[in-house]
C-alpha cells in the first residue's frame, strides 16, 4: 500500500507541474508516461478478480468492475483501450463516485466472437448493461471513440444520462474534423487490413477496431440529446478544435472546455486538472446562459 501511494504522489506532482507551467509540461510528458507504466505495474483495475463481474449483454460477455461509494459514474474507453487505460483517473473519481468501469465489447476481458463493431453498437451495449444493473439517469464518461458511445447513448436513451462529459468526440473520419494525415492514415490501415486474403484473430480484430472509426453520427442525433453535457477536448487535440465547437453548438445544455497546449490524451497530461473540471460539472447544477448572461459585467 505505501508503495502504491508513493508512486501515485509522483503522478500528482507531475500532473501538477503540467497545470501550472506548459513548457515545463511538454518538457516532463515522457516522465509522466514513465510515472503511470510504474503505477499500472502496482494496481489491478481491469484485472482485479475481486471486484470483477461478466454480464450477457446482447450476445457477448461484458466485463464489469466497480469502485468507490456515492453517486454512479460510469467510464467508457476509446478504442484500442480497456479499462486499464483509465486506472489514474478511476484511482481518483472513485474517492467521490460509485465508478463503473466497463470493457466494451472486443476489448479488454469482454467476450466477443462477433464481426462487427460500431461506437452506436456499444451505446446499445451500455443501455442494456445499465437496465441489467438497474441504474439510469447516471452520470457519463466517456473518452476518445468512447466519447462517441456516450453521445450515441445520451441521444438515443435520453433516460439513462442524467449529465455526459465528452472527451474527443469526433462525428466522423473525414479530413474536415480529424486532418487529413490521420484520415489518410485511417485509410491506409483500412486498405492493408481488407488486402489480406487469410486473415489471423489479431488481423479480424485490428479491422473490427478500424472499421470503428468510421462514424455517421448527425446534427440531428445530437439534437436528441437532452441531458446536460460538456464537451472536452485539447486545442492541438488530433480532433480539430473547429469539430469540437460543431458538437458543442448543436447540443441545447452544453458547456465547451478547451485544454490549452493538449492534444488527445487530456486525461493523462492533466489529469488533476481533467478530473476537477469534470467533477465540477457533475456536481454543478447546469446553467442556461440568456443573452444578457453573455454580455453581462457586474464585477463584486
Amino acid at each position: 500500500m505505501k508503495k502504491i501511494i508513493k508512486i501515485y504522489s509522483l503522478i500528482v506532482l507531475l500532473s501538477l507541474i503540467t497545470s501550472s507551467n506548459v513548457l515545463i509540461a511538454q518538457a516532463n510528458i515522457d516522465s509522466i508516461f514513465k510515472s503511470y507504466q510504474l503505477f499500472f505495474k502496482t494496481v489491478k483495475y481491469g484485472q482485479n478478480d475481486s471486484v470483477g463481474k461478466y454480464y450477457d449483454i446482447r450476445g457477448i460477455k461484458m466485463y464489469v468492475e466497480v469502485y468507490g461509494q456515492g453517486e454512479p459514474l460510469l467510464l467508457i474507453h476509446g478504442n484500442g483501450n480497456s479499462i486499464r487505460n483509465n486506472s489514474p483517473i478511476i484511482y481518483d473519481f472513485q474517492k467521490k463516485y460509485k465508478v463503473i468501469a466497463v470493457d466494451c465489447r472486443s476489448y479488454g476481458k469482454s467476450i466477443d466472437k462477433g464481426d462487427s463493431l460500431s461506437d452506436e453498437m456499444i451505446a446499445d451495449d451500455i443501455n442494456e448493461l445499465l437496465i441489467k444493473m438497474n441504474l439510469n439517469s447516471i452520470n457519463i464518461l466517456g473518452i476518445s471513440s468512447g466519447a462517441n458511445s456516450a453521445l450515441w447513448l445520451a441521444s438515443k436513451y435520453p433516460n439513462q444520462v442524467k449529465k455526459a462529459a465528452i472527451d474527443g468526440a469526433t462525428l466522423t473520419s473525414s479530413a474536415e474534423t480529424i486532418g487529413e494525415y490521420w484520415n489518410q492514415h485511417h485509410k491506409n490501415l483500412l486498405d492493408s487490413l481488407n488486402n489480406i486474403q487469410i486473415k489471423t484473430e489479431d488481423d479480424k480484430i485490428k479491422l473490427k477496431n478500424i472499421k470503428r472509426e468510421y462514424n455517421y453520427m448527425t446534427f440531428e442525433d445530437l439534437h436528441k440529446i437532452q441531458a446536460p453535457t460538456m464537451i472536452i477536448s485539447g486545442d492541438y487535440d488530433i480532433i480539430k478544435p473547429s469539430h469540437s465547437v460543431q458538437i458543442f453548438e448543436n447540443i441545447k445544455k452544453s458547456y465547451l472546455y478547451i485544454q490549452p497546449s493538449s492534444g488527445h490524451l487530456i486525461a493523462w497530461i492533466y489529469k488533476n486538472e481533467f478530473v476537477k473540471n469534470i467533477d465540477h460539472f457533475f456536481s454543478t447544477p447546469y446553467k442556461q446562459f440568456t443573452e444578457k448572461d453573455k454580455s453581462d459585467w457586474n464585477p463584486k
